[in-house]
C-alpha cells in the first residue's frame, strides 16, 4: 500500500519502505495531484504548474502522459488491483483516504475535533492533527506556483489548527504546554499576531509576567522592522493587562461558547429569492460543485475527504452583472442543505453608504446566532474567534454580499463546517490565494439568456411577436442583467410602443445610459452603479480607464496600453491587472483586455468630461505611433526585401513591442489586426495623413500573406487618400497599384484597371523604372486572373526587360518566375521550366525564401501538366514547407488546391481529399469566392472513379478564387 505525504518534504512510502521521486516534474506533477486529492486535476493546470518556468514543449499532452506513467510505475500503481492514479475527462485525479494521505488525516482529525463537544477530546485531536506537520509543506518541491497558490492556504489551517488547541489549552490551564508550542510557532512567523497574543497570556497566566513582557517587545520590534507598524489593537491591550497584572485577561468561557450558545431557531436570513431568474446554468452549476456530499460525517468513505473544511466561494463580475442575484437564487434552492440556517449580510462594500465594518458586521451575525449583548467581546479578533465557535460543526451557510475586499470578509469566515458565498465586485484575489476560496466570475448572459431575460419580464407573447427587435434589445443592453431589466421596465410602461422603437431610441450611445436610469431607485440606475465602481478605483486607474476608453480597437495589449496610459510597461500592467481584479476589463486572452459596452460607454463620458481634449488626442497619437513603429519592424522582419521608407525613431512615450523573428511579428500582427485597422482609421479621422500612409505600407506584406481581402482593400482605399494629401507622385502612383492589386484580389477587375492604368501612367510620366516595372507586373497578374494568358505573358515580359536594366536580382526572379509561369499556361512547359528554373536559382542565392515557394509552386504546377506527378508533389510539398514557415496562408490556400490535384493523379484518393479539405477551410477563412471551375488555369479534373473527390474539390472550389491560380503568384509581400 501506498502513502503520501506533503504536511512537510513530499513524502511517498511504498509496502513500508521509502519511494524516492529523484524527477524535478514528476514531484510537481505528484504534488498538483495530491493537494487535489480525489478530485479531477485538469491537463491545463498540470501543464502550467509542471512547466512554470515558459519552457512547455510542443507536445505538453505527451510529455504529461509520459510522468504519469513513470509515477504509475514508481508508485506500485495498479499492483493487487488498487488503482491510485486515474485518467479522467482532460485530466487525471489521484485517490488518496485518511489512513495514506496526511492532508486528509489532518483534515479529518480537526473537523472531528470541532464535533468533539468536549474540550479535553477536541484538544486531543487536534494535537493528533498537528503531530502530522514534519515540516515546510512541500519543501522540496520546485514549483514556485505551488507554494505561492496552495502552501499559504494550507499553512492556515495548521495556524488556525494551532491557535484553536491553543485556545483550549489556556480555558484548560495547560500553560506549559501552550508555551512548548507556540515559542517555535511565533518564531517561524513572528508577524502573526494572533500566535503572540496566545503565547502572553499562556506566560502570564503561568507567572512568567517578565516573558510575557518581553515577548511584547520582541513582537513589537519585528513588527516596526518588517512591516514599520506598531502592535494592533489587541496586543495593546494585552500589553497593558499585564502590565497592570490583571489576573485574568480573556475569560475562559468565551473559548467554550460554542458548546453553550445555540441559537433556539436557525437563522433564516436570505432575501426573497428573484421572480424571472433566468439562464446561468453553467454558473449554478459551478456553485452546485461547492456542495459536500449529502451524508453524514461519520459515513465518509476512505478515500475521500470529510466534508468539514468551510467552503468559500467568490463570486465576482462588474457592477449590475447580478452577481447577487445569483448568490441568493442558488442559497434558496440548496437551504435545505443547511439546516443550521442560512446567514446574509450586506457588506455595502461598493454603496453610496460607507461600507460595514468587520466589527460591526460580527455584531449583527452574533446576534443573528441569538448570542447574548453581554456575551459579545468589544475586540474583532475576539468577536471572530467567537463566532469561529459558536458555528463549530454546525452546516450554515453564509452569504456575505457586496464585499469591498478580503479584510472585510476574512474576520466573517467560520472556522468549519459551513459554506460561505461572497459576492464582490472585486476578485479578492487575497481570499482567494491565502484563504482557499473558490472563484466564480459572473459575465455577461448569452444571447439566448437575455431575450429569456426579457421575455420573463415582459411576457413571452410580446417577445416572440418581435423576436428581432427583442434581440437587437439585448444586444444594446450589452446582455448585461441590470441593463435588461431596466429596459424591460421601461418597456412594461409602453406596453402599446413596439420594441423596436425602444431598440431604436437606445441605439445613440450618447444617450443609452440615460435611458437605462430608473426614476426610483437612484442605487440603482446604470450610470450609478458604474460610478461607484469608478470612486473605488484609485486617480491612475480611473485615468487609464477613460483613456483605456476612447482608444479604437475590441481589445489592447500590455505594451500598446503602456503608450496609450502614458505608464512603463511594468506600471501599466500593474494598473491593467488592477482594472481586471476589480472587474472593471475584461482578460479575454492572456494578456489582452477588453471592456464591457456599458462601461466603454461609461467611461468615455468620464474621459470627455475630465479630460481635455489635447490630453486626450495626445495619448491616442501614442499609441498610433506604438502601432506604427512596431509594425514597422514587424513588417521587416517578415519581408525583409521589401525596400525600406523613413519613419525616424519613436517619439516620447512610445516603447513599441520588442520582436524577435518571423514568428512573433506573424503572431503580433495576428493579435493586433482588429486593432491595426481601427487605429488605421483613427489616423485618417484624425488628419495624421504621413501616419495613415506609412502604416498602410507596413501592412501589406501581412495581408497579402494572410489573404485579409476586405481589410486590405479598405486599408488601400484610405491609403490612397492619404497618398493624394502628401502630394508625393511617388506615394500616388504606388497607391493606385497596390489598391488595383487589392481590387483584383476581390474580383473588382474594372476598378483594377483603373488603378493600374493610373498607376502605370503616373510611373511613365516620372521616368520611374522600378515602378513602372512593378505595375507591368500588377498588371500581369490582374490579367491572369482575368484568364486572359497572352496579355499577361506580354506585361511580364515587359516587366523583365525593364528589371534587367536594375540591380535587382531578386525583382528579376520574380519576373522570370512570372514569364515562366505564363509560357506553361500558354503550354510551353519547356520555355516555362527554363524561366521557373533560372528564377528559382536566383531567389536561393539571395535568400527570398518568399518567392522561392513561388517559383517551387510554379516548377509543380509544370511537372503536373506534363505528367510528372511525382516530381510535381515534391514541388508543392517544399512551396507548402516555406509558406508554413512564412506564415503565408493566402497562397498556401492555391498551392493545397494543385497539390491534391496531384495526389489524384497518382490515385492517391485519402492524400488528395486532405490537401483539398485544408484548402477549403483555408479558402473559407479568407473569404475568397469565385468562378468554381477554374483553378490553375484549367478546367476541373477528377478521376472517373472518385465522386466523393470531385464533390470536396467543387467545395474547396466554392471558397477559392477563380481564376486566382491562372496570377504568377509572383505578387509577393516584397514588391517594393
Amino acid at each position: 500500500m501506498s502513502r503520501f505525504g506533503v504536511l512537510g518534504p513530499l513524502e511517498v512510502v511504498y509496502d513500508g519502505r521509502p519511494v524516492p521521486i529523484p524527477a524535478a516534474k514528476q514531484r510537481v506533477a505528484l504534488a498538483t495531484l495530491l493537494l487535489e486529492a480525489n478530485r479531477p486535476v485538469p491537463l491545463d493546470r498540470l501543464i502550467e504548474r509542471i512547466w512554470e518556468d515558459g519552457t512547455t514543449p510542443e507536445d505538453a499532452r505527451a510529455a504529461v502522459q509520459t510522468h504519469m506513467a513513470r509515477l504509475r510505475r514508481t508508485l506500485g500503481d495498479g499492483t493487487g488491483g488498487v488503482r491510485l492514479i486515474d485518467t479522467r475527462d482532460r485530466g487525471y485525479l489521484i485517490h488518496a483516504g485518511p489512513d495514506s494521505f496526511d492532508l486528509i488525516r489532518f483534515r479529518d482529525l480537526a473537523g472531528r475535533a470541532a464535533r468533539a463537544g468536549d474540550g479535553r477530546a477536541e484538544a486531543g485531536l487536534l494535537r493528533q492533527a498537528l503531530a502530522l506537520w514534519r515540516g515546510p509543506v512541500l519543501g522540496d518541491v520546485p514549483s514556485e506556483s505551488l507554494h505561492r497558490d496552495e502552501v499559504p492556504r494550507l499553512v492556515e489551517e495548521r495556524l488556525a489548527a494551532l491557535e484553536r488547541w491553543s485556545d483550549i489549552g489556556l480555558a484548560l490551564g495547560d500553560h506549559d504546554e501552550v508555551i512548548a508550542e507556540l515559542r517555535p510557532a511565533t518564531a517561524e512567523h513572528p508577524l502573526r499576531e494572533r500566535l503572540w497574543v496566545k503565547l502572553m497570556l499562556a506566560l502570564h497566566r503561568s507567572g512568567r509576567r517578565a516573558e510575557a513582557l518581553h515577548a511584547y517587545v520582541s513582537v513589537s520590534s519585528v513588527l516596526r522592522q518588517e512591516l514599520g507598524v506598531d502592535p494592533g489593537e489587541e496586543l495593546r491591550r494585552i500589553h497593558h493587562a499585564v502590565l497592570a497584572d490583571e489576573p485574568d485577561l480573556v475569560p475562559a468561557e468565551h473559548v467554550r461558547a460554542g458548546a453553550a450558545l445555540r441559537p433556539a431557531t436557525p437563522p433564516r436570513q436570505l432575501p426573497p429569492d428573484i421572480a424571472h431568474f433566468t439562464g446561468r446554468e453553467a454558473d449554478l452549476a459551478r456553485l452546485d460543485a461547492l456542495l459536500p456530499p449529502e451524508r453524514e460525517p461519520a459515513s465518509v468513505p476512505p478515500g475521500e475527504a470529510p466534508p468539514d473544511a468551510t467552503v468559500i466561494s467568490v463570486v465576482s463580475g462588474m457592477g449590475g452583472a447580478g452577481k447577487t442575484t445569483l448568490a441568493v437564487h442558488w442559497a434558496h434552492r440548496v437551504a435545505a442543505r443547511f439546516p443550521d440556517g442560512q446567514l446574509y449580510l450586506n457588506l455595502r462594500g461598493f454603496r453610496s453608504r460607507a461600507p460595514l465594518e468587520p466589527g460591526a458586521a460580527l455584531e449583527m451575525t452574533l446576534r443573528a446566532l441569538e448570542v447574548p449583548s453581554e456575551r459579545i467581546p468589544d475586540q474583532v479578533d475576539a468577536r471572530s474567534a467567537l463566532l469561529r465557535s459558536v458555528l463549530a460543526g454546525r452546516r450554515v451557510l453564509m452569504v456575505l454580499d457586496d464585499a469591498r475586499d478580503s479584510a472585510q470578509v476574512r474576520p466573517l469566515l467560520p472556522g468549519s463546517g459551513s459554506l460561505v458565498l461572497v459576492t464582490s465586485r472585486s476578485r479578492l484575489g487575497g481570499l482567494v490565494a491565502r484563504d482557499g476560496a473558490r472563484p466564480v466570475t459572473v459575465g455577461q448572459l448569452s444571447p439566448a439568456e437575455s431575450v429569456g431575460l426579457l421575455g420573463a419580464v415582459l411576457g413571452r407573447d410580446r417577445i416572440s411577436a418581435q423576436p428581432e427587435a427583442a434581440a437587437d434589445l439585448a444586444n444594446l443592453c450589452a446582455h448585461l442583467p441590470l441593463a435588461l431589466v431596466i429596459a424591460a421596465e421601461h418597456a412594461t410602461r409602453r406596453p402599446d410602443v413596439p420594441l423596436a422603437v425602444l431598440a431604436g431610441e437606445l441605439g445613440d450611445e450618447r444617450t443609452r445610459l440615460d435611458l437605462l436610469d430608473t426614476e426610483e431607485d437612484t442605487e440603482s440606475s446604470l450610470r450609478a452603479v458604474f460610478a461607484t465602481s469608478h470612486r473605488e478605483i484609485g486617480h491612475q486607474e480611473a485615468l487609464a480607464l477613460e483613456l483605456l476608453a476612447t482608444g479604437p480597437g475590441p481589445d489592447i495589449g500590455h505594451g500598446a496600453a503602456a503608450c496609450l496610459i502614458g505608464l512603463p510597461r511594468a506600471g501599466a500592467r500593474r494598473t491593467m491587472e488592477r482594472l481586471h481584479g476589480a472587474n472593471l476589463l475584461q482578460e479575454h486572452v492572456p494578456g489582452r483586455y477588453r471592456m464591457h459596452d456599458l462601461v466603454q460607454i461609461y467611461a468615455a463620458e468620464q474621459a470627455g468630461r475630465v479630460l481635455a481634449s489635447r490630453f486626450r488626442t495626445a495619448a491616442l497619437r501614442r499609441l498610433a505611433d506604438f502601432y506604427l513603429h512596431t509594425a514597422y519592424a514587424a513588417n521587416r522582419l517578415i519581408d525583409p526585401h521589401h525596400l525600406p521608407f523613413e519613419i525616424g525613431p519613436p517619439p516620447a512615450g512610445c516603447e513599441p513591442e520588442p520582436l524577435t523573428g518571423v514568428t512573433s511579428a506573424l503572431a503580433w500582427f495576428d493579435a493586433e489586426h482588429a486593432c491595426l485597422v481601427a487605429v488605421h482609421d483613427l489616423a485618417l479621422d484624425q488628419g495624421w495623413y504621413p501616419l495613415v500612409w506609412r502604416l498602410t505600407l507596413c501592412l501589406f506584406g501581412f495581408h497579402h500573406r494572410r489573404g485579409h481581402l476586405p481589410d486590405h482593400l479598405g486599408i488601400w482605399r484610405s491609403g490612397l487618400v492619404a497618398a493624394r494629401h502628401l502630394g508625393d507622385p511617388a506615394a500616388l502612383s504606388l497607391a493606385h497599384r497596390r489598391l488595383g492589386q487589392a481590387c483584383s484580389r476581390a474580383g473588382s477587375s474594372a476598378e483594377a484597371f483603373h488603378h493600374l492604368s493610373r498607376a502605370l501612367a503616373l510611373t511613365e510620366r516620372s521616368g520611374d523604372v522600378p515602378q513602372q516595372a512593378h505595375t507591368n507586373m500588377a498588371i500581369a497578374v490582374a490579367w491572369g486572373r482575368q484568364g486572359a494568358d497572352h496579355h499577361a505573358l506580354v506585361h511580364a515580359e515587359r516587366a523583365l526587360r525593364q528589371f534587367q536594366t536594375l540591380p535587382a536580382p531578386v525583382w528579376q526572379a520574380q519576373a522570370l518566375n512570372a514569364v515562366g509561369w505564363y509560357h506553361a499556361r500558354l503550354g510551353d512547359y519547356e520555355r516555362g521550366r527554363s524561366h521557373c528554373e533560372r528564377a528559382l536559382d536566383l531567389q536561393r542565392e539571395h535568400g527570398d525564401g518568399a518567392n522561392e515557394a513561388i517559383s517551387l509552386d510554379s516548377l509543380g504546377f509544370i511537372a503536373h501538366r506534363t505528367g510528372r506527378h511525382e516530381c510535381a508533389v515534391c514541388h508543392y510539398e517544399d512551396a507548402l514547407a516555406r509558406y508554413r514557415e512564412l506564415g503565408n496562408s493566402y497562397q498556401e490556400a492555391d498551392t493545397l488546391m494543385r497539390l491534391g490535384d496531384a495526389y489524384e493523379a497518382l490515385a492517391r484518393a485519402e492524400e488528395a481529399r486532405d490537401a483539398y479539405r485544408r484548402a477549403r477551410d483555408l479558402y473559407a477563412v479568407q473569404h475568397r469566392t469565385g468562378d468554381a471551375g477554374h483553378t490553375g488555369g484549367g478546367p476541373v479534373r477528377t478521376s472517373a472513379g472518385s465522386p466523393f473527390l470531385a464533390v470536396l474539390r467543387s467545395a474547396a472550389l466554392q471558397h477559392g478564387p477563380g481564376g486566382e491560380a491562372a496570377s504568377p503568384r509572383s505578387g509577393g509581400a516584397s514588391l517594393a
